[in-house]
């Protein structure tokens, strides 16, 4: 989907998750993982109070008042109090839509309606409700990841990898058209038609299929999107090689109630929506809901509130609120006060901008959108000094008691207070200020950074016993540490105690971790052998599951808390050892089995002492 179309379909999911989030009467559960096992759970999203107790190897979220959970290796249903409804007896298993979900025996995708009966038998790839009787089904088996951490993803899309398109499968008919469909939602699951192009993404072209498979709007448009309050956005093809796609949207019936003439769509409302200018990036329009154009132009942003109150256009320095008819008016927020700080200090709205002032500024300064800046949760803007935006990489910094810093210029960075201070950058070049706004380190580095070490040389306690502030700078094309006097000072880290290391041995804060005769084994609470000694290497628990290579085995096989192996066909080649989403072990083999055992046998002889250095890990986003 294009990026313009991604941009207004999380524009709306947020909003209607917002609506939704308003109106529940019960509170809302989210999944929640933690413990001595690391098994999942639900937790109150709002209080964040534990509703339903960390016992499975995975969750996920509640739908139609059910959500799907993993016992003993397999996938079954609880409902909001955690009674187990469906049994567990599933591979992978989805959310219920409209009374069906589609769940996984093996590589074969079934529906199943609330009572955990087949409707549809396991035996297609991905299968998915289109009518009441209607399926849309592909025949490309999906394995099941045992690593998913939520259940499968609702509804067919161009983004699966399928070798196959989708066909449309009637449950007493049988197959109706050929498996040909490359897909993507339209309204509502059961209530059709559906987007469907007979070419895969890069040549894609979308029309409204009938689940007879016939078509009510032929293939026409580029990339499609959702219904949502009533209009889905559409994107045409070029008229003219090297002229621009263009952007509208349809109704529910797929009529074209919004032309193709803008180089953009996002933020409905029901009512408007902002547009972008053909071929300029940074001219946007409000458009009615019939595609007119209000007030005839396009302005330098566009704002659309949520709350009833009009939308708004920035034209050159000044918000104003825009009328129905397009007439432009005074901005409806001018002088709203946000708050006022005992100290002095009070922010509002002027014209649609965030400002500022306190009784020693001469006038108020004027800042960037106060939408986007003061939210609710901002409750200790008093408390607190304020890093304010102007303009790009233009910043200022207010005090409670309305001291400005600096007076003159910007800063060129967002400033933000540690415990006393802030690191600076002015005219490109970078200092630490307290909170007086003096410098203590002069702004003339290429780069500065607070960094922890246990001992620096020539940094003594002081009378409390901390250890002063150190930074790492550069100047020069060379790298240095500074204490807060300006001093450059030499810096080692002292090696780790015993107990520190032996700290990477423990798992879940009460096992840990042993070796016995060159093999792992686990401890548990009291110190008794949960997991005997049998394993070349041994993770800590993961949603349930440790994993340890048997001396007899060149894979990772799973272990349960009561310390027994599964069965042997769950064990596989590769896991993941190093904590964090975006990390990976360094590579010590080529061969990536190995790779992760030696990678773990490091970590683990280095918490022993055995090895002066852990093994390094690497950040994924180098890839």
């Amino acid at each position: 989907m294009a990026r313009n179309l991604l941009f207004q379909v999380m524009y709306v999911a947020a909003f209607l998750a917002a609506v939704s989030g308003a109106k529940a009467k019960e509170p809302v559960l989210v999944p929640s993982c933690g413990g001595t096992f690391d098994l999942c759970g639900y937790i109150e999203q709002q209080s964040e109070k534990l509703r339903i107790p960390y016992t499975y190897q995975d969750v996920g979220v509640f739908q139609d008042g059910l959500a799907a959970v993993k016992i003993d290796g397999k996938y079954g249903y609880i409902d909001r109090t955690g009674r187990v409804v469906i049994a567990p007896r599933y591979d992978l298993a989805g959310r219920f839509d409209a009374g069906l979900a589609e769940v996984f025996i093996g590589k074969l995708a079934g529906l199943i309606d609330r009572n955990g009966k087949f409707v549809v038998e396991p035996r297609f790839g991905r299968v998915y409700r289109f009518t009441s009787d209607t399926l849309l089904a592909t025949d490309t088996p999906r394995m099941p990841n045992v690593d998913m951490a939520h259940e499968i993803d609702w509804g067919p899309t161009l983004h699966q990898e399928y070798t196959d398109g989708f066909g449309l499968y009637h449950i007493e008919k049988g197959w109706i058209s050929d498996k040909r469909y490359y897909v993507e939602k339209f309204d509502e699951s059961s209530r059709g038609p559906i987007w469907a192009s007979e070419n895969e993404l890069k040549d894609a072209k979308f029309g409204l299929l009938r689940t007879d498979g016939t078509w009510q709007i032929t293939p026409r448009y580029r990339s499609v999107s959702q219904l949502s309050n009533g209009l889905a956005v559409v994107r045409g093809f070029p008229v003219r090689d090297g002229e621009p796609a263009l952007f509208g949207a349809v109704d529910e019936t797929g009529e074209l109630v919004f032309p193709l003439k803008f180089g953009g769509i996002a933020g409905w409302n029901g009512q408007y929506a902002s547009v972008r200018k053909p071929g300029e990036e940074n001219r946007y329009g409000l458009a009615s809901r019939d595609g007119n154009l209000l007030a005839g132009r396009y302005f330098d942003r566009v704002s659309i509130p949520m709350d009833g109150r009009l939308p708004r256009v920035l034209e050159g320095n000044r918000w104003h609120s825009v009328t129905p008819d397009g007439e432009l008016v005074t901005d409806e927020r001018h002088g709203f006060v946000h708050q006022t700080c005992p100290g002095g200090l009070k922010l509002f709205e002027q014209h649609g901008f965030l400002a500022i002032s306190h009784p020693k500024i001469p006038k108020p300064l004027v800042t960037g959108q106060a939408t986007s800046y003061l939210r609710p949760s901002n409750h200790r803007v008093c408390e607190k000094h304020l890093s304010l935006r102007f303009g790009k990489d233009q910043y200022k910094v207010i005090t409670q008691d309305g001291q400005v810093f600096p007076p003159t210029g910007w800063f060129d960075n967002d400033v933000y207070f540690g415990e006393e201070t802030a690191l600076v950058s002015l005219n490109g070049k970078k200092g630490v200020i307290n909170k007086a706004g003096d410098f203590i380190i002069l702004p003339v580095y290429d780069s500065i950074a607070e960094e922890r070490v246990k001992k620096p040389v020539a940094a003594k306690e002081n009378d409390i016993g901390q250890i002063p502030r150190i930074y790492r700078v550069r100047q020069d094309n060379r790298t240095f540490w500074i204490d807060a006097g300006n001093n450059e000072i030499d810096v080692y880290e002292e090696e780790p105690t015993q107990s520190e290391r032996e700290k990477i041995l423990i798992c879940g804060k009460v096992l840990q971790r042993f070796e016995k005769n060159g093999r792992w084994g686990m401890k548990g609470p009291e110190g008794e052998t949960l997991i005997e000694p049998r394993y070349l290497a041994l993770t800590c628990f993961k949603r349930g599951f440790a994993w340890g290579v048997p001396f007899d085995q060149n894979r990772w096989c799973p272990i349960t808390p009561d310390g027994k192996e599964t069965e042997r066909s769950l064990c596989r080649n590769y896991i993941k050892v190093t904590d964090g989403m975006k990390t990976r072990p360094d590579s010590l083999s080529r061969d990536s089995f190995l790779n992760s055992l030696l990678w773990l046998r490091a970590q683990l002889d280095y918490a022993q002492g055995k090895r002066l250095i852990p093994p390094r890990t690497l950040s994924t986003s180098l890839y």
